[in-house]
């Protein structure tokens, strides 16, 4: 199972121990409409609606953004209780650099040499004009304007100046988390307060109950006990997208099972990864955890050189891509008689279209549509590739079309049930404009005396719909979770049920972190539609290892005058840079047979690779599959 399963296994198991019943559903995050109006709700409650506003004044972010971080914050919960946050005045900074200016003012003013200009670059009537002044970050004030009148006594005001701003900026950040960290807790109890009313838990709400059942009672070791005296051997796969805080769930049972002794004398512990595929750290990923494990578990490494999935020319395609860009890189192996491939690096300044045209050219070749796939860097850029695609009467396939409320059967009998219960003739032509069938009356039906599932399965047999269609047997199970009509009409968008692959057909289109674990035939790795995305969070994590350390404010010109902020940020850019590295070559070794990049002139996401235009090898395509039936 997957490690979020595993978890809500546990927590079924000991789901009193959280004062929860073991029926609760999960999804990947709370309704989130829902946790906002609850939180705004506590906040009122607890009085510190003053401190939301000026969190978000301050930070200059709106409420959902603060929303956003705060999030961010209680997903790294446990990582950052060894920080502590306190509130700081920042007026004495603000008074010491205020009097370092009017001392430069006074030198500046009795230097017979001074310019217009210099007077002027001295002027500033708040702390806010001094923080906009461009000489402020200089090592020396020996320079431009300020060289005719130079003396030493300008450098310790300059000093005493950038000392104060630093000293600002700290407290500014001590008050932004200080605030946050009040937040969170409030945060926290409103989810709990959802949670608890709809027995409704996001992942990570399923994860952070595990950890303070396992780590924070005081039954804690006996309920690791009655888990270890079922596990005798643990297989983590993709284990360089573990966090931090699951991990340290499964640390005990890790270290029970191969501790030779005990219930199971042979237990072993095998983890599976590739920091190379290190590509959710905003989800919590730590690369450097694989590295750390290892070493807490004297593991024997063994290292998997041969590529078994892609063909040569592929293969040494993203050797010579990424030998030299990232680090510790070892070549991929070809397998025996993987001896064929093709990659072409094609240069379009309209990628949309060029993609369309490769679509086109594998289609030509025999390809089967279900082999093909363009992988984007956005949703946006998904949806825009989908609808140029259809425009071609090319079948296409999208997170948002293998949903199984998107497909028609099951949106037909959404529409249908909508209007028993609303009464809205839209509902009605919907319903038989899907089931192409003309429109006729509809009788009504008492909610209260008829089950939900009886009512849909009459419809399926009354209008004869979508006979054999297996989206309506997926669908039928959801419907028999729902307690009533209501839930379901009310809910349903936030069904994460996935529809029947085997009657869904067409090029595969997808963002690059959802094609991860994924393999293709045929892969068209597409550059952005727009410029590369260069906004920055406004957090830095700044970790040691696999302990966090610190966290900083994002803040303009800071890295000048603070170098331990410096030293923190320049870590956040390269590995930004190293996220970014990770996902190109997730993305190229996609494919197994046919490589297409297809790279802007300017401003590409490929510049970090330094690609040229170039083919190699053969293009071949296996030819469609025949039906079976």
């Amino acid at each position: 199972m997957t490690i979020d399963s595993f978890f809500t296994h546990i927590l079924r198991k000991f789901s009193l121990y959280a004062s929860l019943m073991p029926d609760f559903s999960t999804f990947a995050s709370q309704h989130e409409q829902k946790l906002l109006e609850r939180f705004l709700k506590e906040v009122s409650v607890a009085g510190k609606r003053s401190m939301l506003i000026n969190l978000s004044l301050e930070s200059k972010k709106r409420v959902t953004d603060i929303f956003t971080l705060l999030d961010a914050f209680y997903l790294k919960k446990e990582e950052l209780s060894n920080i502590r946050f306190e509130q700081r005045s920042t007026d004495v900074f603000e008074k010491d650099a205020m009097e370092a200016l009017s001392n430069l003012q006074g030198i500046v003013s009795n230097c017979k040499g001074a310019s217009a200009s210099l007077i002027k670059a001295v002027q500033a009537d708040s702390f806010e004009g001094l923080l906009s002044k461009s000489w402020i970050v200089k090592e020396t004030l020996e320079y431009w304007v300020f060289k005719k009148c130079f003396t030493l006594e300008m450098n310790q005001n300059l000093h005493t100046i950038q000392e104060a701003i630093k000293g600002y900026y700290q407290a500014k950040e001590q008050n932004f988390f200080y605030a946050l960290s009040e937040l969170v807790e409030i945060y926290q109890k409103a989810k709990k307060a959802l949670y608890m009313e709809d027995s409704e838990l996001s992942f990570s709400d399923v994860t952070s109950l595990v950890y303070t059942i396992l780590h924070r009672l005081n039954d804690s070791e006996f309920l690791y006990f009655r888990l270890d005296a079922k596990i005798e051997h643990m297989l983590l796969d993709e284990f360089q997208d573990t966090s931090i805080t699951q991990y340290e769930i499964l640390k005990p049972l890790i270290e029970e099972i191969t501790s030779g002794s005990g219930i199971f004398e042979n237990g072993s512990f095998f983890f599976v990864g590739d920091v190379k595929q290190s590509i959710y750290r905003f989800r919590g990923g730590v690369s450097a955890l694989f590295g750390a494990v290892v070493e807490q578990n004297a593991t024997e490494v063994q290292k998997l050189l041969t590529n078994y999935r892609s063909q040569k020319e592929v293969i040494e395609f993203v050797n010579r891509s990424f030998v030299q860009k990232i680090k510790n890189y070892s070549d991929q192996l070809v397998r025996e008689g993987a001896d064929a491939g093709y990659v072409e690096v094609v240069q379009n300044d309209e990628p949309l279209v060029e993609a369309v045209t490769q679509v086109k050219k594998f289609l030509d070749l025999g390809a089967d549509s279900n082999a093909i796939a363009i992988l984007c860097a956005t949703n946006g850029d998904g949806e825009a590739i989908k609808n140029a695609l259809q425009e071609e009467n090319i079948e296409v396939v999208t997170e948002t079309t293998t949903k199984l409320i998107n497909q028609r059967s099951v949106k037909a009998i959404l529409e249908y049930l909508k209007y028993l219960y609303f009464r809205e003739e839209i509902y009605r032509h919907n319903f038989f404009a899907l089931i192409d069938q003309p429109a006729v009356k509809i009788y009504s039906i008492d909610f209260n005396k008829v089950k939900l599932l009886d009512i849909v399965k009459k419809a399926i047999d009354k209008y004869k719909l979508f006979r054999d269609d297996f989206h309506l047997v997926r669908f039928l199970n959801s419907v028999a979770r729902y307690p009533d009509v209501e839930a379901l009409l009310f809910e349903y968008e936030r069904l994460d049920t996935p529809a029947a692959a085997s009657d869904i057909s067409g090029v595969r289109v997808l963002t690059i972190h959802k094609s991860k674990g994924l393999e293709y035939e045929n892969v068209i790795v597409m550059d952005g539609l727009k410029r590369p995305n260069n906004s920055s969070d406004s957090i830095i994590y700044n970790y040691d290892g696999i302990r966090l350390r610190s966290v900083y404010l994002r803040t303009k010109n800071r890295d000048a005058i603070d170098i331990e902020y410096e030293r923190a940020l320049e870590k956040e850019k390269e590995l930004v840079k190293e996220d970014k590295l990770n996902a190109l070559y997730v993305a190229f070794t996609r494919a197994r047979d046919n490589l297409i990049v297809i790279k802007k002139s300017e401003k590409s996401t490929f510049d970090l690779l330094d690609l040229e235009v170039a083919s190699y090898g053969k293009m071949q395509c296996k030819c469609q599959r025949e039906s079976t039936t």
